[in-house]
């Protein structure tokens, strides 16, 4: 039988989502709630006056400004981005040296994202500047140490994760 959670803990894990923009794996173990059931009730939420991305996103409008503008497109575009690359790194029916390829051009990607939104934040700067490298460096193994590229795109994933949290 699946435990009842009470009104206080659904508010309190809506509240991570909506107003501190947790993520919902973070919220689920911040809260001791498994995480598809966090995800139910999110998706439940979906269309009625209580949706979860809806009051996200106004919450974020709140804040106004182009922080706002700058966390909405990075929002949606890294994870798509990290579900790419791990797509890409995980194919093993590609090439090591056309995975680089496609790592390579996603980093660039993400690059050119960052530098033209992070225009006005130092912090998105820095992150353009930290994928840039990243990018410069998955180039220079393909032509000059083809070798290691495997084992470059194995730290390529981790990597990213942990320059997410310094620069993100």
């Amino acid at each position: 039988m699946m435990p009842r959670y009470s009104a206080e803990k659904k508010d309190a894990v809506r509240r991570a989502y909506v107003v501190d923009r947790l993520d919902l794996k973070t919220v689920a173990r911040l809260h001791e709630v498994p995480y598809a059931t966090v995800r139910d009730w999110r998706n439940k939420a979906r269309g009625r006056h209580n949706d979860w991305e809806r009051s996200r996103r106004a919450n974020q409008l709140s804040e106004g400004g182009m922080d706002y503008f700058a966390r909405i497109v990075m929002d949606e575009f890294v994870p798509l981005l990290e579900s790419s690359i791990k797509a890409v790194t995980d194919d093993k029916s590609i090439s090591a040296e056309k995975r680089a390829e496609l790592v390579s051009r996603l980093a660039d990607s993400l690059t050119k994202t960052t530098r033209s939104v992070g225009a006005t934040n130092p912090a998105l700067q820095r992150l353009a500047f930290a994928n840039d490298l990243i990018r410069q460096q998955v180039e220079f193994a393909r032509e000059r140490f083809p070798q290691h590229v495997p084992a470059l795109l194995e730290m390529m994933e981790a990597f990213g994760e942990h320059l997410g949290l310094v620069y993100g």
